[in-house]
């Protein structure tokens, strides 16, 4: 990792830590683990030819607060939600999609 990229994963620290929201991450019988995450609603093209748009759920979580992966799940005081799969990811950010259980 250059000075630059060290630079940003500082900001999105800082900016998870005003920002992000309190879960805690649940992985089978790994031990809970209590974290920050971006919790959005956002609205995507169904696909390339289609002219519907869906609303899907994403969840973008600090790669240096923990080991994330799909098949995980998030749990917030507006409700509980399965990471469904990575959606992207950089060198300090994952993003999920993900489904209310």
């Amino acid at each position: 990792m250059d000075d630059f990229d060290e630079l940003v994963a500082r900001m999105d620290a800082e900016v998870f830590e005003v920002l992000g929201a309190s879960v805690t991450y649940r992985y089978g019988t790994d031990p809970p683990l209590p974290t920050r995450a971006d919790i959005r609603n956002r609205l995507e093209k169904a696909s390339e030819f289609s002219q519907a748009v869906i609303t899907i759920t994403t969840i973008e979580l600090l790669k240096s607060t923990g080991t994330y992966q799909a098949g995980g799940s998030i749990t917030h005081k507006s409700g509980s939600y399965r990471l469904l799969r990575k959606l992207d990811e950089d060198e300090s950010l994952i993003t999920f999609m993900a489904e209310e259980e």
